[in-house]
């Protein structure tokens, strides 16, 4: 009867471990809820530039862990009134999936927003589950927290006129930080090789001198970019009205990918406040023969 009791009670505990965050709060984010409004399908949307900061993940615990990202699809119960649950999870990409944070240290983290092109989309509105969490030993989660994503999308889309001078607005106002051209395209690029980029510049507008961490967003055909991406200077030091290119490199030999389908990759750069309060960011798409 007493190894009964004992077994009962060690399943409780695995229970508890499983369900995340049972026996200790060691995570918290600075949002409840995302909204992010009048979007456009087949344009990126960034939280840090929509929102004026980024998702900040707090780990309170006493150790350092490893935090890790989910996106979910919310089931009919967790849906709030008027919307849909994401057709597709590769809609929303966190800056990094996963990453260490410091005891009592907070991380402050973009999330990408990227809808493909579709006119079915405008005017919808769309529920997401953003997850974060940490793993105890075997793999077995242990904190969690979950935070809702609402996408807004517009219900007209921009016209080409409208949307060509939103670029360029972007590209010409006095943003403190702008990442320039806006978009890039490189084509007949081979996958056989190592690919060195260099032409997009990042330019302070600021009165001061700032601090600017560069990363990388894969929105199409490229999960696994985050490990491939390299910045020769992934901090970037920058006087008053001064410029300095973006130099990077890709390791496309490493990518799974067919040939005659591009990958898009957003270049970001954000100052290292914390939490950032600026960030601009660039498309890059690159086609292979």
């Amino acid at each position: 009867m007493k190894k009964k009791i004992l077994k009962t009670f060690g399943l409780f505990l695995l229970a508890l471990s499983y369900a995340g965050g049972a026996w200790s709060a060691a995570l918290t984010v600075n949002y409840a809820d995302i909204v992010l409004e009048n979007l456009q399908p087949g344009v990126p949307a960034s939280l840090l530039q929509r929102a004026g900061s980024a998702l900040g993940v707090n780990n309170t615990g006493s150790l350092g862990d490893n935090i890790y990202f989910e996106i979910l699809i919310p089931n009919k119960s967790q849906l709030a009134a008027g919307y849909e649950p994401i057709p597709n999870v590769s809609w929303l990409k966190p800056e990094r999936i996963s990453f260490w944070v410091k005891a009592n240290e907070t991380e402050n983290l973009d999330l990408i927003v990227y809808a493909p092109y579709d006119p079915k989309l405008f005017g919808r509105k769309y529920q997401a589950i953003l997850m974060v969490y940490t793993l105890a030993g075997a793999g077995v989660m242990q904190d969690s927290i979950k935070t809702r994503v609402f996408l807004n999308f517009s219900s007209e889309p921009y016209g080409r006129e409208a949307l060509n001078k939103k670029v360029r607005d972007d590209q010409t106002n006095d943003k403190i930080v702008m990442i320039y051209p806006k978009m890039t395209s490189i084509s007949k690029v081979s996958l056989k090789r190592k690919l060195d980029f260099s032409r997009m510049v990042v330019t302070n507008n600021s009165n001061e001198k700032i601090t600017l961490a560069l990363y990388a967003v894969g929105l199409a055909n490229a999960p696994a970019l985050a490990r491939l991406i390299s910045f020769k200077n992934p901090v970037i030091e920058l006087n008053n009205k001064e410029s300095k290119s973006i130099d990077l490199s890709i390791d496309l030999p490493l990518l799974k990918l067919k040939k005659d389908r591009p990958i898009l990759i957003l270049i970001g750069a954000k100052d290292t406040a914390n939490p950032p309060k600026i960030g601009q960011f660039g498309l890059l798409i690159v086609q292979f023969n």
